[in-house]
């Protein structure tokens, strides 16, 4: 005998289908940072990299700041300097490194 359709509930289906389906994400990505070290080795290189790229941020700005006191480049307008000088955390590497590609280009 084959299964009656007008009592399932397509929307139930596609609930428990959606849950399953983000179990599965869940338990990969558990085993997946288990095999590599557990938790706190996720989080330490989470934090290396972050540190990284603060690093980076760092260098751009400040070799940015020091070419246009010394007059190497074309000076920015107010509003940059003072955006990196004052908000520099809030900024994209790609944002700085496209801004050092346009004034030392």
């Amino acid at each position: 005998m084959g299964r009656n359709k007008s009592n399932s509930n397509p929307m139930l289906i596609k609930m428990l289908r959606r849950r399953y389906r983000r179990y599965k994400k869940m338990r990969g990505l558990i085993k997946e940072t288990m095999r590599r070290g557990g938790e706190s080795e996720r989080l330490r290189r989470r934090m290396e990299r972050q540190a990284q790229i603060r690093k980076e941020k760092g260098i751009i700005i400040s070799g940015l700041i020091r070419s246009w006191d010394l007059k190497e480049i074309k000076p920015p307008t107010r509003e940059l300097y003072d955006t990196l000088q004052w908000f520099h955390h809030g900024l994209t590497i790609k944002y700085l490194r496209d801004l050092e590609k346009h004034f030392w280009s």
